[in-house]
């Protein structure tokens, strides 16, 4: 499986969080949520915590997704701690990084200072007892469960299935992708994904049984894509030609679109910007393997600005 990227595990937990994950964010503090805080912190502009949530006890609790380790990780929850505190006055914050990825877990979790030790709470997300999720009667819970070191994906495919029929039709779908998604982000599952193909009759049968489309990195929007192409038809067998159109054009357009953030996310993360210049141009390339080529050409160049002046002519 390729890099998982951040941005594209925070929005995917973004929108599997929408609501608090009561079982998930007991296991953590031992209290129940009670709402979703703001997230948008005063003093660093755009500088948003992933979960901030008050509990029960009118306590804080923060989370933050962590896909890769970050050797900042440290002092990047610590700004946070400070920035929560200032925006809501309550000292009162307990602090959770969740490794999400794949590769062993390698961050700190303190800052020693002259006077006093900063402290946060570090954990690789397949620690946890994946079946206190899986049974809780919360849908967040079960979704996050698809993270957890799932040992039986047999199992939890045909939970997941009963428990997603109950669903309003719409709901339904949109938990579906959101369910594919996820459990793409562990290998572990693969089996599990093409087993539930096999058992549910729903369009997205036809995505999941196509290797590279569970398996590569650059696909995004396909599932949905495909899901609402299959919907204009009504008809089982119009669904399935339409399911099969869609996927031929949701693909193009899926791969085009994340080559393009992947390689503005390359350039800004080398650079600390993106010249207005090179965004523009680049969002108007729809060339998939120019893209690609060009994406490895800007890993490797050793002066970047340079390298884009020549080549969009800046």
């Amino acid at each position: 499986m390729g890099k998982v990227y951040r941005k594209e595990v925070d929005l995917l937990l973004k929108d599997i969080i929408k609501n608090p994950p009561r079982k998930f964010v007991f296991m953590l503090s031992g209290k129940y949520p009670s709402k979703l805080l703001d997230t948008e912190l005063p003093y660093i502009s755009n500088k948003r915590a992933d979960f901030v949530i008050e509990l029960e006890d009118k306590s804080i609790l923060h989370l933050e997704f962590q896909s890769f380790n970050d050797p900042a990780m440290a002092e990047r929850m610590f700004d946070y701690n400070f920035l929560i505190y200032k925006k809501t006055g309550n000292p009162r914050i307990k602090q959770y990084c969740i490794y999400v990825g794949n590769e062993k877990l390698k961050m700190k979790n303190s800052i020693s200072f002259e006077d006093f030790e900063y402290r946060y709470n570090l954990l690789d997300i397949r620690e946890l007892n994946c079946m206190d999720l899986v049974l809780s009667d919360n849908l967040e819970d079960k979704l996050l469960a698809a993270l957890c070191n799932i040992k039986d994906p047999k199992f939890y495919i045909n939970h997941m299935k009963e428990v997603l029929e109950q669903l309003p039709r719409k709901e339904r779908e949109d938990k579906v992708y959101l369910l594919i998604e996820i459990m793409k982000l562990r290998d572990i599952l693969k089996e599990g994904i093409k087993k539930y193909s096999e058992e549910r009759n729903m369009p997205i049968r036809v995505v999941i049984d196509l290797d590279e489309v569970v398996n590569d990195p650059w696909l995004g929007e396909i599932a949905k894509m495909a899901i609402q192409k299959g919907e204009q038809l009504g008809m089982e067998r119009g669904m399935q030609k339409g399911m099969e159109q869609g996927l031929q054009q949701g693909l193009q357009q899926g791969l085009i679109k994340d080559a393009q953030d992947m390689v503005l996310t390359a350039i800004e993360t080398k650079l600390g910007y993106i010249p207005d210049y090179v965004s523009e141009k680049i969002k108007q390339i729809e060339n998939h393997p120019y893209l690609k080529d060009l994406l490895k050409k800007i890993i490797l160049s050793s002066d970047l600005e340079k390298f884009l002046k020549e080549e969009f002519n800046g």
